[in-house]
C-alpha cells in the first residue's frame, strides 16, 4: 500500500504509475485535462494541503496521521531531530508536510513570519517570538497562516509565476505548463537577477521595506554601507539576492569561475545539475562557489589570491589569534575570505590579487584614495582623506560597481 492510496479513499481506481514516495511518476506539468480525471497524485496532494487547507477543508478526513506517524517513525524522527518517542507528538500538519512534500516548509522564510506576526505568534503559544522554534512556526503557519492567508514569505512566488511565468518558461527553456516544476531558488533566481532583463517590474513581489528594516545590520554587514536607509532599490536588490541564494557582490563571479575553472564543473557536472536540465545554472553555480568549491580552496573572484594575501607567518597568526584559534589550519576558506574583505581591511591590509590589480591598477587602494579623494570624503562622511580607511575605499568600490565584471572602473 502506498502512501497515497493510504490517504485518498476512493485511490484504488487510480491507474498512475505511483512510485509509492507520494509523488507519483508524472510531475505537476503533465496534466492537461480540465475534468481532474488525469490528475497526479502530487498536485491532488498539493491542492488539499494548500488551497483545500484556505477553503476550509478538513483534509484530515482522507488521512490517516496516527497510522503515518507508526509507519514512517524513524524517517519523522531524523526529518525533525526529535526521539522516536516523541514522534506521537507531533501535530498532524508537520507529518504531512514532511510525507507529501513540505509545501509549506519549501516556502517560508522563518526569520520573516517571525518578524511579521510576531504579535500573533506571542499569544498563541504564551511564548517571547524569539523562543519560538522552527517546528512551531511552521505548525502556526500551517493551522493558522493558510487560512488567513499570510505572508509566508517576503518574496510573492506564486505572483511572480502567474504574472510573468511565460517569461520564466523562456528562460529556463520549458513549456508554460512546466514552470510549477521549478524549485524555489529558481524563482528567486529569475526574480532578483533576470526580470529586469525582460524589463519586468517586479517590485510588487519582493517586500523590499521588510528587508530594509528588518536587514539593515546584515546590509551594513553586506555593503558596510552606515547609512542603510540612503540605499537605493537596486543596492537593496543586490542584497536580497545575496541573501537567498545569487550573488551580486564582486566577490562571486560566475562567468570567471566559469572560464578559470572548466575542469572543475565538467568532473562535478552530474552532482552540480540539480535540476536535470543539462547545464551549470547560475543558482547550481553559486552554491556550489560558496560550498564545497570555496572550501576546496578555489577563489570566487578575480578580486583576490589566498596565497598571495596568506604569505606569511605573521598574517597567519594574525587571522589565527582574531579567530580564537590555535592554528591557521584550522580555520576555513570562507573564514578567510570574510576576513580579508572585514577586519583585514580595518587592519589596512589591501585584498586584491596581483593579477587583478595588474589589470586595474587605479583601483589599488592608496591610489583610489588620492585619485578620487573628494568623492570618498563625501561618501565616507568625514572631514578629511587622511580620515577615509581602507574599509570605506572597498565600501565606495563596491557600492558603485566598480568592482563588478565589465563595469569601467575610472571614474
Amino acid at each position: 500500500m502506498t502512501m497515497m492510496t493510504m490517504m485518498i479513499d476512493d485511490s484504488d481506481d487510480d491507474d498512475d504509475d505511483d512510485d509509492g514516495t507520494g509523488n507519483g511518476s508524472d510531475d505537476d506539468s503533465d496534466d492537461d485535462s480540465d475534468d481532474g480525471s488525469e490528475l497526479t497524485d502530487r498536485q491532488i496532494i498539493k491542492f488539499m494541503f494548500r488551497e483545500g487547507l484556505k477553503l476550509g477543508i478538513n483534509v484530515f478526513e482522507f488521512v490517516d496521521v496516527e497510522f503515518l506517524k507508526v509507519e514512517f517513525q524513524a524517517e519523522l524522527s531524523k526529518h525533525y531531530s526529535i526521539e522516536i518517542a516523541a514522534v506521537g507528538e507531533l501535530d498532524q500538519f508537520l507529518v504531512v508536510d514532511y510525507l507529501y512534500g513540505g509545501f509549506v516548509s519549501e516556502e517560508i522564510d522563518y526569520q520573516f513570519y517571525r518578524q511579521a506576526y510576531a504579535t500573533q505568534l506571542e499569544a498563541a503559544f504564551s511564548v517571547e517570538v524569539e523562543t519560538l522554534t522552527d517546528l512551531q512556526i511552521l505548525e502556526h503557519a500551517y493551522t493558522v497562516g493558510l487560512t488567513e492567508g499570510l505572508a509566508l514569505s517576503p518574496i510573492d512566488y506564486e505572483g511572480c509565476l502567474k504574472d510573468f511565468g511565460q517569461e520564466i518558461a523562456d528562460y529556463f527553456k520549458l513549456d508554460l505548463k512546466e514552470i510549477g516544476n521549478l524549485d524555489r531558488t529558481q524563482v528567486k533566481f529569475f526574480i532578483l537577477e533576470v526580470a529586469s532583463e525582460f524589463n519586468l517590474d517586479i517590485s510588487q513581489y519582493v517586500d523590499l521595506e521588510y528587508f530594509r528594516r528588518e536587514s539593515g545590520n546584515s546590509v551594513i554587514e553586506n555593503y558596510r554601507v552606515e547609512q542603510v536607509y540612503s540605499l537605493d532599490y537596486e543596492q537593496t536588490f543586490e542584497f536580497v539576492s545575496a541573501q537567498v541564494g545569487v550573488n551580486t557582490s564582486p566577490l562571486i563571479d560566475l562567468e570567471w569561475y566559469r572560464t578559470e575553472y572548466p575542469e572543475d564543473l565538467a568532473a562535478n557536472q552530474a552532482e552540480l545539475d540539480a535540476d536535470g536540465n543539462g547545464e551549470i545554472d547560475d543558482s547550481e553555480l553559486y552554491d556550489a562557489l560558496t560550498g564545497e568549491f570555496l572550501e576546496q580552496g578555489n577563489e570566487t573572484s578575480p578580486l583576490y589570491n589566498f596565497e598571495e594575501y596568506f604569505n606569511s607567518d605573521e598574517i597567519k597568526g594574525d587571522v589565527a589569534t582574531y579567530y580564537n584559534v590555535e592554528s591557521f589550519d584550522q580555520l576555513t576558506h570562507a573564514q578567510k575570505l570574510a576576513y580579508m574583505f572585514g577586519q583585514g581591511l580595518l587592519e589596512g591590509n589591501d585584498p586584491f590579487s596581483e593579477e587583478f590589480l595588474a589589470e586595474h591598477p587605479e583601483l589599488e587602494f592608496e591610489t583610489f584614495l588620492q585619485v578620487n579623494s573628494a568623492a570618498l570624503v563625501q561618501f565616507s562622511g568625514v572631514q578629511s582623506i587622511e580620515e577615509v580607511s581602507f574599509t570605506e575605499v572597498y565600501d565606495y568600490q563596491a557600492v558603485n560597481g566598480l568592482l563588478n565584471p565589465g563595469s569601467d572602473a575610472m571614474i
